[in-house]
């Protein structure tokens, strides 16, 4: 990581053709993914920290988005959508992700983000694949706390326009217990199925 910032800096030029390479590759995956049926393509990056972005807006602008819209537009020629996981306070880029046609973004990550103000503005411009908090909630809080977190996500991100896919917000941490798993998985059910209920008489 430390020599890819380095490189973004000192040789950007250098920066953008790996960045080339890594596009071709990811095409030329889609590109079987969708021979093979396919309805979507999903990948990652890793652009923010607990508290702001790892490099600055311009940056990401000079660099990455005209490769990410470079995919988006040839994941949707081959008629699939485009889903992107992306860590850590992003919020600075989501006008960008919807400006190349992102469809489906993950995690909007609980404490790097304020995932309310996330769904009131871009509800109608993203698919939320909402993740539940991995780090601090589902380790270390009680089973009831769990099922209240889990409420309030679906209370936040599942709304009569649909955009909601529930997740945990990256890989669930070894040392989470187990009936805080349970309670995850149980009240995203049943608490989703009530939810989409009410608003679908």
């Amino acid at each position: 990581m430390e020599n890819i910032l380095c490189e973004m800096m000192l040789h950007p030029e250098r920066m953008k053709r790996l960045l080339r390479s890594f596009t071709d590759y990811h095409k030329k995956v889609m590109t079987n993914y969708a021979h093979a049926g396919a309805h979507g393509y999903f990948t990652s990056d890793d652009l923010g920290t607990q508290e702001t972005l790892i490099f600055s807006r311009p940056v990401f602008r000079d660099l990455y988005l005209p490769f990410y819209a470079e995919l988006v537009e040839h994941c949707h020629s081959l008629g699939m959508h485009f889903w992107l996981h992306v860590c850590g306070a992003v919020t600075a880029l989501l006008d960008d992700f919807v400006a190349v046609g992102v469809d489906v973004l993950h995690p909007i990550q609980p404490v790097a983000m304020d995932q309310a103000e996330v769904a009131r503005k871009y509800r109608d411009k993203l698919t939320f694949l909402a993740g539940i908090d991995v780090q601090y909630l589902l380790p270390r809080g009680t089973p009831e706390q769990v099922a209240a977190g889990t409420r309030k996500l679906i209370d936040t991100f599942d709304h009569r326009e649909g955009g909601c896919v529930l997740a945990v917000s990256n890989g669930i941490m070894p040392e989470t217990p187990l009936p805080n798993i349970e309670a995850w998985l149980k009240t995203a059910e049943s608490y989703g199925k009530t939810s989409r209920t009410s608003y679908q008489r």
